[in-house]
């Protein structure tokens, strides 16, 4: 059981076949390569722009939904060089290398790696700060580029959009989600992307 907005960040836990044949730089590469692709700090900040709500409510949420997962891709791909370097810096200097050699499962989202992921958080904020500020700029950017060609939706139904049980359950949603909040927009862009197979159960409500 995970909480509601594990939804947003979650990614696969993968066990290694043989965690003995593992190095240590082959163990922080592979972890930088994960934080890089979704870059956490960075990767909700489109749900925060009320501009871009606004234009996710103009051409339909599912639409939204797709081309902020679109911006966000092609942004962070321009930058996953510096991402990747930034992100491998930030573990050697928070994670315990003791750690990276034992546990099996090579994922934040996952113990005992979840312990060191506050900490990687606050590195990777203060080292990557400019790398970050840039992205954040060029997010919008890129998602109004894609998002001038469509048209407006004007059928009501197409940003009424219900939350599944459990999610519901866990929030207190009684109704639609409310697409002007940034975290429940977030998070229903999330469930809407996410494939049914590796969707988590959520806690505090039910299916």
């Amino acid at each position: 059981m995970i909480t509601a907005f594990a939804l947003m960040s979650a990614a696969p836990t993968i066990a290694l076949p043989d965690p003995a044949a593992w190095t240590v730089e082959q163990r922080v590469d592979y972890l930088a390569d994960g934080q890089a692709r979704f870059a956490q700090p960075v990767s909700h900040a489109l749900y925060e722009d009320p501009k871009v709500r606004a234009e996710i409510r103009r051409i339909g949420f599912l639409n939204g939904c797709k081309l902020v997962k679109q911006a966000r891709r092609d942004v962070l791909d321009a930058h996953f060089p510096q991402l990747k370097a930034g992100y491998a810096a930030a573990i050697r200097k928070t994670v315990d290398e003791n750690m990276l050699k034992t546990t099996r499962f090579l994922s934040f989202n996952a113990s005992p790696l979840m312990s060191a992921s506050f900490r990687l958080r606050r590195e990777a904020d203060r080292s990557m700060a400019s790398e970050f500020a840039m992205i954040r700029v060029e997010l919008p950017t890129r998602f109004f580029e894609l998002s001038g060609a469509l048209p407006t939706n004007n059928d009501p139904a197409a940003n009424q959009i219900k939350p599944k049980t459990d999610v519901a359950g866990a929030l207190g949603i009684t109704g639609d989600y409310d697409l002007d909040n940034a975290g429940y927009l977030g998070l229903a862009c999330a469930e809407a992307m996410i494939d049914p197979k590796v969707r988590p159960q959520i806690s505090g409500g039910s299916q």
